[in-house]
C-alpha cells in the first residue's frame, strides 16, 4: 500500500471514529487478493477491508459488489450477517462490525450447522426479499450461469487457462498433464452422457452468497451464525448453489449432511422441486471448476515451486474425493 493509499485509509477511519494516534491494526488471514485487517482503539474493535483495484476493464468491481450485497443483507437480515460500519470507494475501504466467534472446524460441522447454513439460505431467498433485491438491482454473481451450457463453458474457461500457462519445471508440466488427461477428459464424458438433453435450457434464478461455505461463517457463542464475505453474491442457478457448497475444497460436505442440505432447501420452496435432480447432474462440471481453483497459484505471473507442488498434490487428492460425487 503506497503511502497516499495509507493517507486515505487512515483518514476514512478517523472519519469512523478511530484516532490516528491510538488506534491499531493487526493484518488478518484470509482476504484472497483484498487485505483484512482488525482495527482497535480502546475496548472498540472493526474488520476493515481494503479492495484491491479491479484485475482489468470490464471486470468485477469487487468493492462495488460487496458494499451493494452487503448492505442489502444488513438492511433486511441483520442478525445473520455483521453490520456495515461504513464505506469509502476513494481507499475501496469496507468497515464492519466486529463480531466475537470462530469458524468452524472439521468435527463441528454436523447437521445443526449445516442447517443453520440452509436456514441463512431460505431466509435470503423468501418470496418478498427477492422482490427487494430485484429492486435494490442486486447484481448477477460472479461466475452466474443459468443454463448447464454455462457452467460448462466456465469450467472449459479454467482448463483453458491452465493449459495456456507457458512453465516448464516439472510441477508445471505435470500440472498440464493432470488438467489435460483427468479434468478436461471428465468434462468431455460429462457433455457426451448430457447429448440427449438440451444444455442451453434455462434454470431459475435465486440469490446466492456465491463464495458460500464454513470458511466464511463465524461460530457465535450464542449459537448463532454470522456470515461473511459477499463480494462475489448475486443472482445466480440454484444447482450451482448448493453444488459449490457440498464441494468446497477445504470442506466438501459428507453424504449425509449433503442430503440433508438440500432437502431442507427443497422444503421451503424457494429453490425449485427439480434442485435435487440438478444438483447431482452439475456436480460434475463444479467438480472441475473447483480443482481448476485450487491451481490458480499456477496462473501468478511468478509462482513459487514449492507452493506449486503443494497445490497440485491437493488438487489431485481433492480431485480424488469429488470425481465420483
Amino acid at each position: 500500500m503506497t503511502t497516499a493509499d495509507q493517507c486515505e485509509v487512515q483518514a476514512f477511519l478517523a472519519v469512523q471514529g478511530f484516532s490516528q494516534s491510538d488506534a491499531s491494526r493487526r493484518k488478518l488471514a484470509g482476504g484472497g487478493r483484498h487485505e483484512v485487517y482488525l482495527v482497535e482503539e480502546g475496548e472498540r474493535k472493526a474488520v476493515l477491508k481494503l479492495h484491491a483495484p479491479p484485475r482489468g476493464t470490464g471486470t468485477l468491481d469487487s468493492f462495488e459488489h460487496e458494499l451493494r450485497c452487503h448492505r442489502f443483507l444488513a438492511a433486511h437480515l441483520p442478525e445473520h450477517v455483521p453490520a456495515l460500519l461504513g464505506s469509502d470507494s476513494s481507499s475501496r475501504a469496507l468497515l464492519f462490525e466486529w463480531v466475537e466467534g470462530t469458524r468452524p472446524c472439521a468435527e463441528q460441522i454436523d447437521l445443526a450447522l449445516v442447517g443453520k447454513m440452509a436456514s441463512f439460505l431460505i431466509a435470503a431467498n423468501r418470496p418478498e426479499l427477492r422482490v427487494r433485491a430485484a429492486e435494490a438491482d442486486i447484481p448477477f454473481a460472479s461466475e452466474h450461469g443459468f443454463s448447464s451450457w454455462h457452467h460448462l463453458r466456465n469450467a472449459q474457461q479454467r482448463i483453458t487457462a491452465l493449459l495456456a500457462t507457458s512453465g516448464e519445471d516439472p510441477n508445471a508440466r505435470e500440472m498440464r498433464d493432470f488438467v489435460r488427461d483427468e479434468l478436461s477428459s471428465s468434462l468431455q464424458v460429462w457433455q457426451s452422457r448430457c447429448h440427449t438433453q438440451r444444455l442451453d435450457d434455462p434454470t431459475s434464478q435465486v440469490f446466492s452468497p456465491s463464495d458460500f461455505g464454513f470458511h466464511n461463517v463465524l461460530l457465535r457463542g450464542d449459537g448463532r451464525c454470522s456470515f461473511l464475505d459477499f463480494e462475489h453474491a448475486g443472482w445466480d442457478d440454484p444447482a450451482k448453489l448448493v453444488a459449490d457448497f457440498i464441494l468446497q475444497p477445504d470442506f466438501v460436505l459428507a453424504p449425509a449432511l449433503t442430503a440433508s442440505f438440500a432437502e431442507e432447501l427443497v422444503r421451503s420452496g424457494c429453490f425449485g422441486h427439480s434442485l435435487l435432480g440438478a444438483v447431482h447432474s452439475l456436480l460434475p462440471v463444479q467438480a472441475v471448476k473447483w480443482t481448476c481453483i485450487v491451481l490458480n497459484p499456477f496462473l501468478a505471473p511468478s509462482p513459487e515451486a514449492a507452493a506449486l507442488g503443494f497445490r497440485l498434490e491437493k488438487a489431485k487428492v481433492y480431485w480424488q474425493k469429488v470425481r465420483s460425487l
